[in-house]
């Protein structure tokens, strides 16, 4: 599990303090007044904790320049999830559409506030081969979207190309079934149905070999299937590939399914991506525990992620704790600022810079009770005895 690229440009913005705003995104144009005044809202708060905790900070640039948002009909409506994120400073702005609906929200920090988007920015690259029995498209997808792929003119997307102009089921006497005009139950000539299977095998073959060598061993990227139960059968017997997800697919036929449709399947197996990920994190804190490598209570965490020693940071959704963590180490909190400052997304941002995971998990996904809403899976012992060990 790694985090998106993408997250490191927010993580590198300069010149804080920034502002964090969570806003539930308008489903209709009705609704967007609403998001508006809650927005409008929102700022007239900041501005009360700007001035409370950075007041040396020019508020009008940041009034300014959020408010532009604030004033937009066409941002509101577009995009898609659940909430509306948007975290910068008084010279740019970061927007963030999350799958989750979490409550309106404002706060200001030393730092940007990644804690309410981290886990939308978990980077989970796939391909989705939406399989038909002559044809394929093939598409790249993460969290939040997915794109078809343009093949090159000899991509064996069609049986045809593939096996020939000969091989086109015309004829063959069928009757179709399902989804799939032209494939189905045959009647008679048994001998063309099973030319016609073995073509079909033929051709899976070729689409196996094409899109794992051109597509998913290079960066190790798991194909999701979406196709029929029997087609997809086939296909993993000829593929014979570990990249072939098991456990996310879809069971339909894409032959008449546009791409929104397609788009809209794959994205609701992101809950279900989630829970595996879930579910290997709790083995590796079982791991992390049985050789001590596990470290609980944000300021113990703070020397072991200064070191580079911390792999994975979990942290207690909306867990707060006060104190502000400097560059070099240094931890303030007897300053308005570090008494506003959450200490959990400073170390969540230092574990990210540091080459480390972070997500954060409710209550009932924790994998054990967390002292002070965060707990460190740590790469080596703190006394450097198992880093000695592994060189």
């Amino acid at each position: 599990m790694q985090t998106n690229p993408d997250l490191l440009n927010l993580l590198h913005a300069q010149n804080g303090p920034f502002l964090t705003l969570l806003v539930k995104r308008p489903t209709n144009p009705a609704s967007v007044n609403q998001a508006k005044l809650t927005f409008k809202n929102l700022l007239k708060m900041a501005a009360t904790m700007m001035e409370k905790s950075f007041p040396n900070a020019n508020w009008e640039n940041y009034q300014s320049r959020f408010t532009e948002y604030q004033d937009n009909n066409d941002f509101w409506l577009s995009g898609t999830g659940k909430t509306v994120a948007l975290i910068g400073n008084e010279h740019q702005i970061f927007t963030y559409h999350l799958n989750r609906e979490l409550d309106d929200h404002v706060s200001i920090s030393h730092r940007p506030n990644i804690l309410p988007i981290i886990n939308e920015e978990l980077e989970f690259n796939y391909l989705v081969l939406a399989l038909n029995h002559d044809s394929f498209i093939l598409y790249r997808g993460d969290q939040h979207h997915l794109l078809p792929i343009n093949l090159p003119a000899d991509a064996p997307d069609k049986l045809t190309k593939a096996l020939g102009e000969e091989i086109d089921g015309k004829s063959v006497n069928v009757t179709a079934r399902g989804h799939e005009p032209g494939f189905g139950s045959f009647h008679g000539h048994n001998e063309k149905s099973a030319e016609v299977q073995k073509d079909k095998v033929n051709y899976y073959q070729q689409v196996a070999d094409y899109v794992l060598k051109n597509f998913a061993q290079y960066d190790q990227r798991k194909v999701i299937l979406f196709g029929l139960p029997e087609n997809q059968t086939i296909f993993k017997q000829v593929a014979k590939s570990n990249l072939i997800d098991e456990k996310l697919h879809i069971d339909l036929s894409p032959a008449k399914t546009d791409f929104y449709e397609v788009e809209k399947q794959v994205l609701n197996l992101m809950s279900q991506w989630f829970d595996s990920v879930i579910a290997a994190l709790s083995k590796d804190y079982e791991q992390a525990a049985s050789k001590q490598l596990l470290v609980d209570e944000p300021y113990n965490i703070v020397e072991p992620v200064m070191n580079h020693q911390v792999d994975q940071l979990i942290i207690t959704s909306g867990a707060t704790a006060r104190g502000l963590l400097l560059d070099d180490g240094n931890l303030i909190s007897n300053t308005p600022e570090a008494s506003q400052n959450n200490l959990l997304n400073d170390l969540a941002i230092f574990t990210i810079l540091r080459g480390g995971n972070v997500i954060t998990l409710t209550e009932d996904q924790l994998p054990a009770k967390t002292r002070g809403g965060g707990v460190a899976l740590l790469r080596y012992a703190q006394s450097g005895i198992e880093r000695a060990e592994k060189s």
